[in-house]
């Protein structure tokens, strides 16, 4: 009676157990007519521009980021909270165009890095209205959360980052 119970306690725990080593190797489970899509890149943090890579679908897109904040940064619990910035992904394909806040908080080993972390949302207009989704992106939809890290000069000043989410295009 044990072995048949163990048995069926770890039947019943496989589909439990897939779905976590999906989400530890870091897959997005998309809904009905939504894509995975991930960005990294790379930014100055002088400029607040530099380069990006966006994976649709499986398919890899390089070209250029221009992070803008609409709001100054806040001091808040020791970091800064950069409460609306929009990132236009330029690629030749087309544009994507994201608004979203983003924190960046200082590590205890050294006051200069910051961990980044954040939430965007796929936008189909610029709030600033200088820049719209457009080509391969016209009329794309979605949510990405988005990890990093901030290196103040005097290290790199630069911004390295990745996001995930789903996208519907």
């Amino acid at each position: 009676m044990k072995t048949k119970m163990k048995k069926l306690i770890s039947i019943k725990s496989m589909p439990l157990l897939g779905l976590v080593l999906l989400i530890v190797s870091g897959f997005t489970l998309a809904p009905p007519g939504r894509e995975p899509i991930s960005i990294c890149g790379v930014v100055e943090l002088e400029t607040f521009s530099g380069t990006a890579i966006v994976v649709v679908g499986g398919e890899a897109i390089s070209g250029t980021v221009q992070v803008i904040p609409l709001q100054d940064p806040i001091p808040k619990d020791g970091g800064l909270y950069f409460p609306v910035v929009e990132h236009w992904f330029m690629f030749d394909t087309g544009s994507l165009v994201t608004t979203g806040e983003e924190f960046a908080m200082p590590t205890d080993e050294n006051s200069s890095i910051a961990t980044l972390h954040g939430n965007m949302e796929i936008i189909r207009e610029s709030v600033t209205g200088m820049a719209s989704t457009s080509g391969a992106f016209e009329g794309a939809s979605g949510k990405l959360r988005v990890n990093g890290q901030m290196d103040w000069p005097p290290i790199s000043g630069q911004a390295t980052f990745n996001a995930k989410g789903t996208i519907c295009r």
